[in-house]
């Protein structure tokens, strides 16, 4: 399984690259990034490509990621900036699937996971209390990729995942909200990691948007599993 991947060099982007790399289903993961990855990120099935402006996709471009079985966009910022959490994702995505239609993988459903948040808002007119304007446009993108997702429905299974605040192991603030409010809150980024993983490799899920808390139950389940397999 071929697999492609941005935003490999945040927190979540690469806990979710560290397990697509562990799973033996995939064979070959093409990071696209601006920038090279870190050292410590090593695989033999692992390669990168620089992409300079990811606004624009050529034909060069183009020809090295249309054969493809899945990509995982983990591109993104907390804030509104519309080039970034708007206009990277969508036109990766619609000039991926235009090449797939006219392409000899166009019999085959290409498989998109799209990282977001969980507290994203769609209505635009909605008063909110804190960090409108950036969960107004991603709530915004995301609806949008979600129309995507119907608009090319024959040539790709489309998912959103929505995390709630993404914790490392360990950093007790936000171990210490996840207790408070539950599952639907928080969730750990290798529990994030797994669940992405297997849904990259499975697609074993209702298209459309995931929920934090699916997120957290399935994800714990799966890291218990490999725990179990390496003892």
């Amino acid at each position: 399984m071929k697999v492609l991947i941005t935003g490999a060099t945040g927190m979540i982007g690469s806990a979710i690259l560290r397990h697509c790399l562990q799973d033996p289903s995939i064979t070959s993961i093409i990071a696209l990034s601006r920038r090279a990855l870190p050292q410590d990120i090593t695989s033999s099935k692992l390669s990168t490509i620089i992409v300079s402006d990811f606004a624009k996709y050529d034909d060069a471009l183009l020809s090295q990621i249309v054969s493809a079985d899945a990509g995982i966009w983990a591109m993104g910022t907390p804030d509104a900036n519309h080039d970034v959490n708007v206009v990277y994702p969508h036109t990766f995505f619609t000039s991926l699937l235009d090449a797939r239609k006219n392409s000899e993988y166009r019999s085959k459903r290409f498989r998109y996971i799209r990282v977001n948040g969980a507290f994203t808002e769609s209505d635009q007119d909605r008063s909110l209390w804190f960090f409108s304007e950036a969960r107004k446009l991603h709530g915004l993108s995301e609806a949008r990729t979600l129309e995507l997702g119907e608009q090319y429905r024959d040539v790709c299974q489309t998912f959103v995942v929505k995390p709630g605040g993404v914790a490392t192991q360990g950093v007790w603030a936000m171990e210490c909200v996840g207790k408070l409010f539950g599952d639907g809150v928080v969730i750990g980024n290798e529990t994030l990691g797994a669940f992405v993983a297997d849904l990259v490799v499975h697609g074993e899920e209702e298209e459309g948007a995931i929920s934090n808390k699916r997120m957290v139950k399935k994800g714990s389940t799966l890291l218990r599993k490999d725990r179990v397999q390496q003892n």
